[in-house]
């Protein structure tokens, strides 16, 4: 009996701080993201790209061509049919 006793107390405690640590936690949380969110943008912003391309011009990027497998190596096709 007094274990439960303690552990609803323990319970309570918690959950009386971390209702007032909580804000600060997040507050702190958010303004960590914020910072990391705004160094990304500002390390993977494409100003170089579009300041040297005027007004006007088309610009195509293309992704790198990717290497296909051989067809030769990959051996035969086989249609399997259902068996009742």
């Amino acid at each position: 009996m007094p274990t439960i006793i303690i552990v609803l107390i323990v319970l309570f405690v918690i959950s009386r701080l971390l209702r007032y640590l909580m804000p600060y936690i997040l507050k702190r949380v958010q303004k960590n993201m914020e910072a990391r969110m705004r160094d990304f943008a500002a390390n993977n912003s494409s100003q170089s790209a579009a300041d040297s391309v005027k007004e006007g011009e088309t610009v195509v990027v293309s992704k790198p061509t990717q290497q296909t497998a051989k067809t030769e190596d990959m051996g035969d096709y086989i249609d399997f049919e259902e068996v009742d």
